[in-house]
C-alpha cells in the first residue's frame, strides 16, 4: 500500500520496544503498590490513611502514564496503559505474594520496637503539646466569646 493514503504510525519494532518498557514499568509499580499494601498491614494503618496513599499511588501511576507516553510515542494513547496493567498484574499473582509477606513482618516487627521503645516517649511529648494547644484555645474562646455581645438595638 502507499504510504501517503495510510500512513503507518510507528514500526513494529517500536512498538514492541513501547510495549517492553510499559510492561516493566507496570511490574516496578505493582512492587510500590505491594510495598503500600505491606505497610499497611505492618503498620495498621487506619482507614483515612489508606484512602490518601492510593489517591497519591493513583496519581503517581498515571503521571508515569503520561509521561511513559508524551517520552516515547508523543501522544497519549490506550497501549501502553494496557501494558502497564497486565505488568502490574503479572508481578501481584507471581512476586507480589512474596513481597507483601516479607515486608509486612519486617514493617510489623519495625511497628512492634517502635511502641515499645520510641513511641513511649513521641506519645508523652504528643499529649504535652496537645496539652497545650488545648489551653491555648480555651484562652482564646473566652475573649472570643466576650467579643460576639449581642447588639442591642435602640428603641
Amino acid at each position: 500500500m502507499n504510504e501517503y493514503i495510510l500512513p503507518m504510525s510507528e514500526s513494529a519494532h517500536r512498538a514492541g520496544e513501547i510495549l517492553t518498557i510499559s510492561m516493566t514499568l507496570g511490574i516496578f509499580l505493582g512492587a510500590i503498590y505491594d510495598l503500600l499494601r505491606a505497610a499497611r498491614r505492618g503498620f495498621k494503618w487506619g482507614r483515612a490513611a489508606e484512602n490518601v496513599t492510593d489517591f497519591f499511588y493513583a496519581l503517581f501511576f498515571f503521571f508515569c502514564l503520561f509521561v511513559l507516553c508524551v517520552a516515547q510515542i508523543g501522544r497519549v494513547r490506550l497501549f501502553p496503559l494496557a501494558a502497564m496493567l497486565i505488568g502490574a498484574a503479572a508481578e501481584r499473582f507471581t512476586l507480589g505474594r512474596g513481597i507483601v509477606y516479607v515486608f509486612s513482618r519486617i514493617f510489623g516487627l519495625i511497628n512492634s520496637l517502635w511502641e515499645r521503645t520510641g513511641g513511649k516517649c513521641a506519645v508523652k511529648i504528643k499529649q504535652k503539646i496537645h496539652s497545650g494547644f488545648v489551653r491555648i484555645k480555651l484562652k482564646c474562646g473566652k475573649t472570643r466569646k466576650s467579643l460576639k455581645k449581642p447588639l442591642k438595638r435602640g428603641g
